[in-house]
């Protein structure tokens, strides 16, 4: 099989027939911090090669619960390269926020993480014009709450492509 008929093929089971929306990847909730600090925690590892994230979503499981300000953000650090942290959206605050809140980012780096208001509505992720291309590295939830004791816990699911042979995402 030639050059173009192996792309037409791949092409072809991974956006036609295929899932639309790539591999699938869970992560269990994770539990936010309950009084005032920073913590980053590791969602996801991207090894072997690079991938086309496609789409990110958080789900609140407990309610967040917090007196001031409980901003969450997602960032990305590669293994490779200059290997610094780079914010995938900006924070959004998740104060008050309901059990089944959805949360996404709509794909460009730096937008704002979007959230559903708890209409139980899913908001977009990753509309068609911005994709992020991840290299092997840690994905993180970076929570800051500002101050005062609080709960709450996200779980997420993510989609992706890979684009190098071998290149995988899996929960960390």
């Amino acid at each position: 099989m030639g050059f173009a008929q192996n792309i037409a093929r791949k092409v072809n089971s991974i956006y036609l027939t295929g899932p639309t929306l790539g591999e699938r990847v869970d992560k269990g909730a994770v539990t936010l911090p309950s009084g005032a600090s920073t913590i980053e925690d590791d969602l996801f590892t991207v090894a072997g090669g690079r991938v086309m994230l496609r789409s990110i979503v958080g789900q609140v499981t407990v309610i967040v619960a917090v007196v001031t300000t409980m901003t969450v953000k997602l960032t990305h650090t590669p293994t490779t390269g200059a290997a610094v942290a780079t914010d995938m959206c900006t924070g959004l605050d998740t104060k008050a926020d309901i059990v089944d809140t959805i949360y996404t980012i709509p794909g460009g780096v730096g937008a704002p993480m979007v959230d559903d208001a708890g209409a139980g509505v899913a908001v977009p992720s990753f509309d068609t014009t911005n994709k992020q291309i991840l290299q092997p590295g840690v994905i993180k939830m970076n929570t800051v709450n500002v101050g005062g004791t609080g709960s709450g816990a996200i779980k997420w699911t993510l989609h992706y492509i890979p684009i190098d042979d071998g290149a995988t995402v899996v929960a960390a």
